[in-house]
């Protein structure tokens, strides 16, 4: 997407800024479980404009990424993802 973004029109989507801003949020938390379904909907559509317009928007919304709370204090850092691996045979 962050190719997709230098080299697409942005009227298709967004100014090329909301683009960047909502993908920065991907990587740093994160997504909401609706946000899940919505991009793996968009991601078998196999549209590039239409995975960047739906992150856009969702990204408006506030509906992208879990943030965290700003009254809250930060606590001991969590684990948000594991993978695991099954050994081969």
């Amino acid at each position: 997407l962050k190719d997709y973004s230098s080299q697409a029109q942005p009227e298709l989507y967004a100014s090329p800024e909301d683009l960047d801003q909502a993908l920065a949020q991907l990587r740093r938390f994160p997504l909401m479980e609706r946000a899940i379904q919505l991009l793996s909907i968009e991601l078998r559509s196999n549209s590039k404009s239409g995975l960047a317009s739906r992150i856009v928007d969702l990204y408006k919304e506030q509906m992208l990424c879990r943030l965290p709370d700003p009254s809250r204090p930060r606590s001991e850092p969590r684990v948000i993802c594991s993978m695991g691996f099954d050994p081969p045979g």
